[in-house]
């Protein structure tokens, strides 16, 4: 049995929906594992992608479905984003002249800091430790074409002519992102790229 899912945006009401699914995934046992286990794909915009960016992650780090719960729970009840994206936009610390202050870079950062504990891609990329997730999509849509855009892992893909992305296109067919640089993007990036930030 192989599962795919697809985590759509709408915030933190999507997010801790899709928190639902997956604690409840795990709960629901067949032959001796649970239904969590079977889920090789998950794809995710958005509000989505808060939940499938924690969780894959979390169980990349080696963390049980529980503290992954927890520390998810967490985010939402106990901080306050709104707050802290103000505080930040007024502080001075943490800028410099290569980052422009502005509310989506502010919303990245903090993403980082609260939800991903400063991982970047490549934590995932990297193929030691695998996981159950063997296809991963955090989409996005980029401004230039305004066509889709993929954060995309999956197991490599044999038998096509595809030498540089046997694994997946990271980015689109205009804009793409070698495996080398991407491994180096920050987590909170990427979720901030997929969400509907102003």
């Amino acid at each position: 049995m192989k599962i795919a899912l697809a985590f759509s945006g709408g915030g933190y009401r999507a997010s801790a929906f899709n928190l639902g699914t997956l604690t409840y995934l795990d709960k629901i046992k067949i032959d001796d594992t649970s239904l969590l286990n079977k889920v090789v794909a998950v794809s995710t915009v958005s509000g989505g992608t808060i939940t499938g960016g924690r969780y894959a992650v979390g169980i990349k780090r080696g963390e049980s479905v529980e503290d992954f719960y927890h520390a998810l729970y967490n985010f939402f009840i106990d901080i306050d984003l709104i707050s802290d994206i103000i505080n930040h936009l007024s502080s001075d610390e943490g800028w410099n002249e290569k980052k422009v202050k502005s509310l989506i870079n502010s919303f990245a950062d903090l993403y980082d800091t609260y939800l991903f504990d400063h991982e970047k891609f490549g934590l995932l990329l990297n193929e030691d430790d695998p996981i159950h997730l063997k296809h991963i999509f955090f989409n996005a849509t980029e401004f230039t074409t305004g066509l889709q855009f993929r954060f995309q892992i999956s197991e490599k893909i044999y038998g096509l002519d595809t030498d540089p992305y046997d694994k997946g296109l990271i980015g689109n067919y205009y804009n793409n992102i070698p495996e080398a640089l991407a491994k180096e993007i920050r987590m909170g990036d990427i979720l901030v790229s997929s969400s509907c930030s102003p």
